[in-house]
């Protein structure tokens, strides 16, 4: 069974207002979904769609291709999520599990990483300004704290692939 839209098993979605490029899409005609919502059901990444599409893999790719705002959106239908599905399922591992690496995090522990990322890159450019600017003092304290947030990431990561090996 997928659950598109819903967050399969495992994923909660908080209720809120609705992004302005969802809202875009869920107005146009029929019932289609994103590449997003179409990997989270399958459990696989946005990239291993993207990917397996572009290598010609017969009915691995969008529905449709919509330009939004400017943006090139893949939209799906439920017969091609049904299609990749089946696809999938047949190229899985005898075990039916996905071959390949499992995922070290799950979806709101990937964003919350990408915050944290987001947060060193942040500190160092702004060291790196504050340098510039001659202020030594506060570009050391951006600094260390970039390296502090790095330095937990990498821990993190290193303490999960001890755990999953």
């Amino acid at each position: 069974m997928l659950f598109i839209g819903e967050g399969g098993p495992g994923v909660t979605y908080e209720p809120g207002p609705v992004a302005a490029l969802v809202g875009m899409i869920r107005a146009l005609d029929g019932e289609l979904y994103r590449c997003v919502e179409v990997a989270d059901a399958l459990g696989l990444s946005p990239a291993t769609l993207r990917r397996r599409a572009r290598l010609d893999w017969p009915g691995m790719g969008p529905t449709r291709v919509e330009r939004v705002r400017g943006v090139l959106v893949w939209l799906y239908d439920m017969d091609r999520v049904e299609q990749i599905a089946a696809q999938h399922q047949a190229r899985s591992a005898p075990s039916g599990r996905s071959a390949g690496r499992r995922r070290l995090w799950d979806a709101d522990e990937r964003r919350a990483r990408r915050a944290a990322h987001c947060a060193a890159s942040y500190q160092r450019r702004r060291s790196r300004c504050l340098l510039l600017l001659g202020d030594v003092s506060a570009a050391a304290i951006a600094e260390g704290r970039a390296q502090k947030l790095t330095s937990e990431l990498n821990a993190q990561r290193a303490s999960r692939l001890r755990g999953v090996t």
